[in-house]
Order: C-alpha cells, then structure tokens, then sequence
C-alpha cells in the first residue's frame, strides 16, 4: 500500500513575553527563538507612548517602536525594522488575480516559510475575537487533511493560544473582510494589504547608546527621534510618552471615579502597565548578565517590585469591576504615585551607572 504524505505544513511559534496586544504577541513569537533576538528585544521596549482619545472614552498605551505592522502614524515598526523579519505587503488584487483563493494563496506562502497576517470578518468565525468586527489574523500554518488553516491569538481570555479555522469557514471570513467589508471609517478593505513574514538569521550587537537615548527620553518623558521617525500625533488625541504615562493612567482611574464608574473599564492600561515594567525587569537582568550595568544587590530589588506592583495594580483593577467599590481605585492611584517616584530614581541612577 502506498503511503500517501499529509499535505500539512507549520512555522515554529515561540511563547511571547507580552500579553496586551496581539500584534506585539505574533511579532515575539516569530523572533525569539532565533539565536540574537534577546538581544534585539532588549535593545528596544523601552519608551512608552499614551493616547487618550477624546470623547471615545479610550486611553490606549503601547511601546515604541510600535507594533502594528498596519500603523502608519511612524515609520518605526517592530514588524519593519526588526533585522529578524523580512516584511513584505500583498494586496487583495493580487491574490484574487493569481489564485483559485485566500487557501492556495496562504499554502504557497506557508510553504516558503512566510508568516501572513490578515483581517478576517470574525461573525463568520467560531474561533475569534469577541466584540470584533473585522480582526487581523495571525497564521502559522495549514492541514489540508483536515481542512485547517492553524492561527495564533489571545483566544483564552486574554491568553495567547493556538487554534484551527476550517478553510470554508476561512475563506468567506477573508472575502468578506476584503471584498465586501468595511472599517470603522468606512474605507473599503479592497485596497488594505496582506502581511507576510519570513525570519532571517542575523547577528545583532547590543546598542548602548541607543538603549540609553531611549531611557533618557522615557525619564523626560519626550520624543526626540522625529528627525528620523515622524511621530504623527491627531488633534483628536492627547499623546504622553516615559514617566509622563503615570499621570494619564491616574486621570482615566479619576475619570471613572469623577463618572462613578459608567466610564469605559478598559483592563488593557493595567495589562500594559504590567507588561513594561516585566519588560524593565527583563532589561535590567539583560545588562546585569552582560556587565553593562553593576549591581549592588538594590537595582534589580527595586525593578521587581515595580514589576510586582504593576500586577497588584492590574489585580485590583478585576476586583473593582467585579465589586464596584471606588476605595479600590483610590488605593490604585496611590500605588501608582509611588511607583512612578520609586521608577525615577531607579532609572536616574541606572542611566548614571550604564
């Protein structure tokens, strides 16, 4: 008898270090596991950037570089200017034009060892994000014996996990987020582009003074690299970058006191507050191991309690949504005050040592 190969193929994903949103997720986990990433990652994830939105009830923090390869509002892009990736972007047009459809399409890709990341009509999907219309979808891989096609996402709760979408399923998802669906801004999906990523090996040397232009910016709470990398900033927005960032988490916890607790609950400012300061902790860790920086034992002390305090913060804020009872969020605003005193000082003296 002859045995008959499975048609079925997937991309090594390793597990993220951050948890808040799913393009950062997708972008660590087609890099770490490459010889030098670290090293890259640690050299970057310093400077924090906030945007309340006004009158959308949404404040939203992210890292510089951002990590959307879709944002256009700077051209420093995990996706684009990590030396581990090589990005490129593919139309609608020519995938309809070339292929039978979004599956051929998607197994040549995966076949030649490319990643893609593509919006998908999640009403059309059993595996999606909830509260989504149309969401990017990471894939990783396909089974053509079962149909599949293998994605990655925060699917479990928040927590980032693997998944299948069977390709009938898939395809109508696609076309409709495409060819017939439309964004927020009513702008046609026909002209959005498709991601892929292939990994390229790459020796990367650790930057220090890029890391400490970086600190310096995130301690003045500043921007200064907009000779280079434009930083578009809407006048529907407030923008703050570094140890500014505190204050704009303490006005939205005052917002949903000053509107007992009608304003949006977004777990998300907490998530991220935690997620930079475990990537703090990763950097100090990182420069103690390779003798950049000498410890006396206090430095790397103080950064893991900022790291624990940050989930405190996060935990605090669940159980305020759970109870309702606004001594919660005061007790936040409090522990938020002393952290970004506690961050100051650390950082002054770390950026002296390095």
């Amino acid at each position: 008898i002859m045995k008959i190969e499975t048609a079925m193929k997937k991309l090594n994903l390793a597990k993220p270090i951050l948890k808040t949103w799913s393009s950062e997720s997708h972008f660590m986990s087609m890099i770490l596991d490459m010889d030098g990433a670290k090293d890259w990652i640690a050299n970057n994830y310093v400077q924090m950037i906030g945007q309340n939105i006004y009158g959308m009830q949404k404040t939203v923090f992210c890292f510089f570089p951002k990590h959307d390869p879709f944002c256009i509002d700077t051209n420093i892009n995990v996706w684009n200017c990590c030396p581990f990736l090589e990005t490129k972007y593919v139309s609608y047009n020519y995938v309809k034009q070339n292929f039978e459809d979004i599956i051929e399409y998607l197994k040549k890709s995966i076949n030649q060892e490319y990643y893609l990341y593509l919006f998908l009509k999640q009403s059309c999907l059993d595996v999606k994000i909830n509260k989504m219309d149309i969401h990017k979808t990471f894939i990783y891989g396909y089974d053509d014996e079962k149909e599949q096609v293998l994605v990655a996402d925060h699917y479990d709760n928040g927590r980032y996990v693997t998944d299948v979408i069977p390709y009938n399923k898939f395809k109508n998802a696609f076309e409709q987020a495409y060819n017939e669906g439309n964004l927020k801004d009513n702008k046609s999906l026909t002209d959005k582009k498709i991601v892929i990523c292939k990994k390229i090996p790459y020796e990367y040397k650790f930057d220090l003074e890029w890391f400490k232009r970086q600190l310096k910016d995130y301690i003045n709470s500043e921007y200064t690299f907009s000779s280079f990398s434009p930083f578009y900033m809407n006048d529907s927005s407030e923008y703050v970058f570094g140890l500014e960032c505190y204050e704009m988490i303490k006005r939205y916890v005052n917002t949903i006191i000053k509107q007992s607790g009608n304003y949006r609950k977004d777990t998300r400012v907490f998530t991220f507050l935690e997620d930079h300061k475990k990537m703090l902790l990763f950097h100090i860790k990182y420069l103690i191991n390779k003798k950049i920086l000498i410890d006396n034992g206090d430095i790397e002390l103080v950064v893991e309690k900022l790291a624990n305090d940050s989930e405190t913060i996060l935990l605090l804020f669940m159980k305020y949504i759970m109870s309702g009872k606004i001594n919660i969020l005061e007790r936040i605003i409090l522990m938020l005050d002393e952290m970004k005193e506690e961050e100051n000082v650390i950082l002054q003296k770390i950026l002296n040592l390095i």
